[in-house]
C-alpha cells in the first residue's frame, strides 16, 4: 500500500518542462483570473480552488507540493487520516477540472493568450503562449503542385470520311437481307392460304356437279 502511494506521488510531483521564453508570473495570474470567470469554474469553487493551488505550485516550481496527500490536505481540508485508496477526492476534481481546461480552450478559450491545461498523469500544469497564428499573403501566387504539368488544348477533331460504294453496297445487302425474311415468309403465308381455298372451291365444285348428275338421273328415270 505504502508502494503503490509512493509511486503515486512521485508520478505525480513530475516537474514541469520549462520553455525556452517562459511566461511571466503575471501574465500566468492574469490568465488565471480570466480563468476563474468561466461560467463553468466560477460555479464549481472546488474546483477553482484546486486551480488557484496548482498555479501557485507552479510559479513557485515547487513539486513537492503537487502530491495527492498535500494537495488534499491544502485544498480539500483533509488532514493526516487521509487516504488516498479510499477517498479519491482529488482525483475526481483533477479530472473535472481538466475536462474543464481542454473544453474551453478548445472552444471559447481558444483566442486566449496563455493556455493552461493538466497534465494527463499527476498534477502538473502545462502553461504556454497560444501559438500565433500564421499571417498568408492574399496577393502571394498560390504554389502548383510539382507533377502538375500545362493544360495542353485538344487538338480538332478530324472530319469523317464519306462512306465508299463498297462500304454503301455492303450495306444494302444487309438491310435486303433483314427485309428478306419477312417478305418471303408472308408469300409463303399467302400461298398456303390460295392452296386452301382453290381446294376448298374444288371440293365445293365436285360436290355440285355430282348432286346435279344424280337430279338429272332421278328425272329421266320418273319420265314415261
Amino acid at each position: 500500500m505504502a508502494t503503490h502511494g509512493a509511486e503515486r506521488d512521485r508520478q505525480a510531483s513530475t516537474p514541469v518542462t520549462i520553455e525556452t521564453n517562459p511566461l511571466a508570473a503575471d501574465d500566468v495570474r492574469a490568465a488565471l483570473q480570466r480563468l476563474l470567470a468561466v461560467p463553468a469554474l466560477a460555479r464549481a469553487p472546488k474546483i477553482s480552488r484546486l486551480l488557484v493551488y496548482l498555479v501557485e505550485a507552479h510559479l513557485d516550481a515547487d513539486p513537492d507540493a503537487l502530491s495527492e496527500a498535500v494537495v488534499a490536505e491544502a485544498v480539500f481540508d483533509q488532514h493526516d487520516n487521509f487516504n488516498p485508496r479510499s477517498n479519491p477526492i482529488v482525483r475526481v476534481n483533477a479530472s473535472r477540472l481538466r475536462n474543464v481546461l481542454r473544453k474551453h480552450f478548445a472552444g471559447a478559450g481558444a483566442g486566449e493568450p496563455v493556455h493552461i491545461h493538466l497534465a494527463r498523469i499527476g498534477y502538473a500544469l502545462e502553461i504556454h503562449r497560444r501559438p500565433p497564428a500564421v499571417a498568408v499573403d492574399a496577393t502571394a501566387p498560390l504554389p502548383h503542385p510539382a507533377n502538375e504539368t500545362a493544360s495542353v488544348p485538344a487538338p480538332p477533331e478530324a472530319p469523317r470520311a464519306a462512306p465508299t460504294p463498297a462500304v454503301r453496297a455492303t450495306t444494302f445487302d444487309r438491310l435486303k437481307q433483314k427485309l428478306r425474311a419477312p417478305v418471303s415468309l408472308g408469300v409463303v403465308i399467302a400461298l398456303l392460304i390460295a392452296v386452301s381455298m382453290l381446294s376448298v372451291a374444288y371440293t365445293h365444285l365436285v360436290h355440285s356437279t355430282m348432286t346435279s348428275s344424280g337430279e338429272m338421273s332421278s328425272i329421266a328415270s320418273a319420265t314415261p
